[in-house]
């Protein structure tokens, strides 16, 4: 299909092109489709043996194309996981896990069991009750 002045100013064929675009190939899979539907129907007329090559070659592309969308899907969703697992990935190395947190402040406490010196107490003691506020979300 022949494009018209307007049409051919504002090409897209890069992106498929306009509604009438011979690259638009949705339409190609409807017309393929309709031309093996009628070859299918009339296939015992004169001539029309000499197209059944094409045919073929036709109902193979298809083939090929519902393929390739089930393979777009796979991928996708192989991409769509790879990146929740980078996700993933950005936590585990910009985030503190609460166990660790909650470890330590149960390390300072037992350090403050034994310790004599005060003010090495009072430092533990602060560094437990920042510890604690930002467990609570203070």
């Amino acid at each position: 299909m022949n494009c018209t002045d307007k049409e051919r100013e504002n090409c897209q064929v890069e992106k498929r092109g306009c509604e009438g675009c011979f690259y638009n190939s949705d339409k190609n899979v409807a017309l393929i489709e309709e031309l093996i539907q009628e070859y299918k129907t009339y296939n015992d007329l004169d001539g029309i043996q000499d197209l059944s090559i094409y045919v073929n070659v036709l109902q193979n592309i298809l083939a090929e194309r519902e393929e390739d969308k089930k393979k777009i899907k796979e991928l996708e969703a192989k991409l769509e996981e790879a990146n929740k697992q980078l996700d993933l990935d950005y936590v585990d190395e910009n985030y503190i896990p609460v166990q660790k947190v909650i470890d330590k402040i149960d390390e300072l406490e037992e350090k403050m069991g034994y310790e004599d010196n005060e003010k090495v107490l009072v430092y533990l003691h602060k560094q437990r009750k920042v510890l604690k506020e930002l467990l609570e979300g203070k």
